[in-house]
């Protein structure tokens, strides 16, 4: 039986397109409006054409919890075909950063580049200031909460230093906890890269981060979770060079690729079927994943019913690479892999319960040298999880040949049948 979807009977496409030329109605691509108009409209969507769109700041009154949708307009999907043309799609819409004052938005770059995620100009709406939102700057005094982001590219252009890294890639918060947290927050299949920091949890909860590349990041972490940050999901990510030493900063250097402690509250967080890696000889001070304190070191509560699982870890040249799960009571961390870091880096995992978290001497991997940690043959048996636990990034399940695998990717062996991944991912 199909589920029956209801829509605001007030709901209409509307468009835009720098350097339009018609009546400014926004009924169709003909009259497209030539900038977002200063108040939209809850249930609508807006079909935005290639362009510049300057930075801008959201605040139109909820009601309940109807969004509000801005899609990049595509060849194959543009709402109407009247007063179309294909040169509308060509390029990419470029915010020069999102305020939200107010919740319940969808900005959907609607492409990316699925051979690879790090393409930063196959994304459909690029953003080069951060996504944010801060309940102390806020006209409403609240965080925004329901907010959606997907395929857009966020961060300074690939390739410059940390002098050019935006301050974020997102910001959620403003250093509240409870009811003044924001909420349900996610990142789908998007590209966040050259910032100080990719996530900056200054009281959050309900974020999910998924299908996203992580690139080159200038911060302590490339996920901070401060103050409180609890039923987070990470998840089916990559993560290269996301943590580093910024050389303008002597005080700066990589605590944790993720480091969610430090504040109020921080249960429920769930990490799984990511890939860290690094190329560089950077020194991670404590750990890839750090959820909760311990009171001594880590500053602030124990984590309760946090998870870690099948996450890849490679590279760690210096300091530790290990997963430190301070709880608290609850916490799992299984089927993790690492693979290349140095000698005396320590690996491995603490938690409540912790098993099948494996240290292998030799690469099993298609191209480690290349970033493709595929694997080229069965691991050791791991610990078999339930749902949403037991299918990799690409979509394909776990122990499809008999044996669960270690590390965010499971073996398939030829001639084995392997699921359609439900994203249409092609990662590598």
């Amino acid at each position: 039986m199909l589920a029956v979807v209801a829509f605001s009977a007030h709901a209409a496409d509307r468009y835009v397109r720098p350097g339009a030329t018609g009546n400014g109605s926004g009924t169709d691509w003909a009259n497209a409006y030539t900038s977002l108009p200063t108040n939209l409209v809850r249930g609508d969507t807006y079909w935005i054409a290639a362009g510049n769109y300057g930075s801008r700041t959201f605040k139109d009154p909820h009601s309940g919890s109807t969004p509000i949708t801005i899609r990049k307009a595509t060849a194959a999907a543009h709402g109407t075909d009247t007063g179309w043309s294909a040169s509308y799609a060509d390029g990419q819409a470029v915010f020069a950063g999102m305020m939200f004052d107010t919740g319940y938005y969808v900005i959907d770059g609607a492409t990316r580049n699925e051979s690879n995620w790090a393409d930063s100009g196959a994304y459909g709406i690029r953003n080069t200031g951060a996504l944010y939102s801060n309940r102390i700057n806020s006209s409403t005094g609240a965080c925004a909460d329901g907010l959606t982001f997907r395929y857009i590219d966020v961060g300074a252009p690939v390739g410059t230093g940390s002098s050019s890294a935006t301050s974020s890639g997102l910001y959620l918060g403003g250093f509240g906890g409870g009811s003044t947290a924001c909420e349900n927050w996610t990142l789908h299949r998007s590209h966040v890269h050259n910032t100080k920091i990719h996530i900056q949890c200054a009281g959050c909860s309900g974020l999910v981060v998924e299908y996203t590349y992580f690139g080159t990041g200038w911060g302590k972490e490339a996920i901070r979770g401060q103050n409180y940050t609890t039923n987070s999901i990470i998840r089916h990510s990559i993560f290269k060079d996301s943590c580093q030493r910024d050389p303008a900063d002597s005080t700066s250097g990589c605590t944790a690729e993720i480091a969610l402690w430090d504040g109020e509250a921080f249960d429920g967080n769930e990490v799984y079927g990511n890939v860290f890696y690094k190329t560089t000889s950077e020194h991670n001070c404590c750990g890839v994943v750090v959820i909760g304190g311990n009171g001594t070191s880590w500053v602030g509560p124990s984590t309760n019913n946090s998870k870690v699982f099948n996450n890849t870890v490679v590279g760690i040249m210096s300091g530790n690479a290990s997963m430190l799960i301070n709880g608290g009571s609850g916490n799992a961390c299984r089927n993790n892999l690492w693979y290349g870091n140095a000698s005396g880096v320590p690996t491995g995992c603490s938690a409540n319960a912790a098993s099948n978290n494996v240290t292998i001497g030799s690469s099993i991997f298609a191209n480690a040298a290349g970033g493709d940690f595929r694997l080229t043959t069965a691991t050791s048996g791991g610990y078999a999880l339930a749902s949403p636990y037991d299918v990799d990034m690409r979509g394909v399940k776990r122990a499809i040949d008999g044996v669960w695998d270690l590390g965010a990717f499971e073996f398939t062996a030829t001639g084995a049948v392997v699921l359609p991944p439900p994203l249409n991912l092609n990662v590598f």
